[in-house]
């Protein structure tokens, strides 16, 4: 093959006062791969002179697998004499990989000489930004694992490779936190962070290679499990997560946080969204069953949840059809066991299914978004009622949490009282932990609104859930109910009879009010007196009925007007 010639390097001389001027790196190999001219620019880039560059080729400088690649793309210019154009990548003089579009081109000299004249762009920068986008398209920025959109593909791929191969076993787990709502509500966001970044970094732990674990949002994780056989290999990888959970120490907090865990083996699974759907049964399973524990799905969970459905939609249509009606249960006095007023309770009587428990639909109502109404209903309708009493005894009406936070409760008890006529402060309002523990500051300016219509406010269950202290610390309520579950042992058991009693001390210094409900026997009655609890309600005085029951005791009821 020819090399240039004297006259050919006229021409390399004057092909040297361009390049030389190009801000990017510029090039002239010979046909062997050799440099012939390069400009400052590319001898910046490969980290060496041009005296260092000439009259060698890239095998001198990267590493072979690079040089393979530039020689093979230099062979096809020169032979073919058409363009080329290449993402590559080369090694810096730190070592460092770049990548680079490289633009190759053949000239021919005067005397026949034939060369490689190449332009380098750099694109490094620009591929890690596009890599850095990519990566938080796919990646929770707080804990870092895969979010919802990669947990899907990479989800699809494996029941791909279930689908083709029978003998890889693979399942699903959905993760859910039990308490971390409340944890995040009571002690912060950043302790709630903190909780989340812990949990990702337990699950990380746990997996084996191959598997995935992704944070769905919220406090819900997921993971991909690969291991045989299933679903025993997920039930003890559901195990691992519930022993590494509890407590953690967040924020100096201490934290008691557990999960529910849903299992979907991926056998006979052949689209994701029927694999989550399955884990997400088995997942609210999980929860129904007490939380702290996992489920694997089975066929019935399906069916329970289509059943679920048309019970949503018969509560709709009872709302409208006005299939609800109010039944009451008296609380009496304890120095003389006379009534002192009625807690105004819930019935749903279906017109085929016959009657179902509140414990069934009051959970539905509010989580299908029915409980505002619903509990509307209840207020007018308890308070139409009891204004036509002769006697005017008190009436206690629960509030759902959601109802409590999501609507003005202060105006609507405002406007019941002005249309049905009522003396408001025959009212007392029954409200979980729950309705408050999120917005203490919220629940504040509630009650004080309440407060300023007479209406009085009970803490319901209290005993039965972990922050009724801390709750009575900041919120000014008028009354609490000692949950039914710690009167079981009264009268018979001296640790039963002492928490009691300490809880009834401490509501006398709080100067609160007290009643205990699930009273049904007579040795519990005379222990609640001793201790000086101030109200009682249970099956021993009354159970809940149609108000015209206790007739004797409201009074003959006036017209409507």
């Amino acid at each position: 093959m020819p090399k240039p010639g004297q006259s050919s390097l006229a021409e390399l001389s004057a092909l040297r006062s361009i390049i030389d001027s190009v801000p990017h790196p510029i090039f002239l190999k010979d046909e062997d791969g050799r440099f012939v001219l390069v400009n400052q620019t590319m001898s910046d880039l490969m980290g060496h002179s041009a005296e260092e560059l000439i009259g060698k080729t890239d095998y001198d400088f990267v590493p072979k697998a690079e040089a393979d690649v530039f020689r093979a793309n230099d062979r096809l210019v020169i032979e073919t004499g058409n363009a080329n154009i290449n993402e590559e990548f080369l090694s810096d003089p730190a070592g460092a990989i770049r990548s680079v579009i490289t633009r190759k081109n053949r000239i021919v000299l005067a005397d026949g000489a034939r060369l490689i004249i190449g332009c380098i762009t750099d694109i490094t920068d620009f591929r890690r930004a596009e890599a850095q986008i990519r990566y938080n398209a796919e990646h929770d920025h707080l804990t870092g694992l895969a979010n919802r959109s990669l947990f899907q593909s990479e989800t699809e791929k494996a029941i791909a490779a279930s689908r083709n191969d029978s003998r890889v076993a693979k399942a699903l787990l959905l993760i859910d936190l039990d308490g971390f709502k409340n944890a995040n509500d009571l002690f912060g966001h950043a302790v709630g962070d903190e909780l989340l970044v812990q949990t990702a970094h337990l699950l990380t732990g746990l997996i084996n290679p191959g598997d995935l674990v992704a944070r769905l949002g919220g406090d819900e994780f997921a993971i991909v499990q690969h291991a045989p056989p299933q679903p025993e290999a997920a039930i003890g990888l559901a195990d691992q997560v519930l022993a590494g959970l509890s407590p953690m120490i967040a924020c100096g907090h201490r934290v008691e946080i557990s999960a529910s865990v849903g299992i979907a083996p991926l056998d006979e699974v052949f689209d994701y969204e029927t694999l989550l759907r399955r884990a997400d049964l088995a997942l609210y399973d999980a929860k129904k069953s007490g939380r702290s524990t996992w489920r694997v799905f089975e066929p019935a969970m399906e069916a329970a949840h289509l059943a679920a459905r048309f019970l949503e939609d018969d509560l709709r249509t009872g709302i409208e059809r006005r299939q609800f009606s109010l039944v009451y249960q008296p609380f009496v006095a304890t120095r003389d066991l006379g009534i002192r007023g009625f807690e105004v309770l819930l019935r749903w009587r279906h017109p085929l299914r016959g009657d179902i428990p509140p414990s069934q639909f009051i959970p539905l109502a509010e989580r299908t978004g029915s409980i505002a109404p619903l509990s509307e209903w209840v207020l007018r309708q308890a308070c139409a009622e009891a204004v036509r009493w002769r006697t005017p005894l008190r009436v206690s009406i629960n509030i759902s949490p959601i109802h409590f936070l999501q609507g003005d409760l202060p105006g609507l008890v405002e406007a019941v009282a002005r249309e049905t006529g009522i003396a408001s402060d025959r009212l007392d309002l029954e409200i979980t932990e729950t309705a408050v523990i999120r917005d203490i500051a919220g629940a504040q300016r509630i009650f004080a609104a309440l407060r300023d219509l007479g209406v009085r406010v009970v803490l319901d269950d209290f005993g039965a859930g972990y922050s009724s202290l801390q709750i009575l610390k900041s919120l000014p309520f008028d009354k609490i109910k000692i949950d039914r579950s710690l009167l079981h042992d009264v009268g018979q058991s001296p640790q039963a009879d002492a928490i009691i009693s300490a809880i009834l001390r401490l509501a006398e210094t709080l100067d609160l009010a007290t009643i205990a409900e699930g009273v049904e026997t007579e040795e519990q009655v005379t222990m609640l007196r001793q201790a000086s609890c101030h109200e009682l309600q249970g099956y021993l005085f009354g159970r809940p009925g149609p108000i015209g029951a206790y007739e004797e005791v409201i009074g003959k009821t006036r017209k409507r007007a």
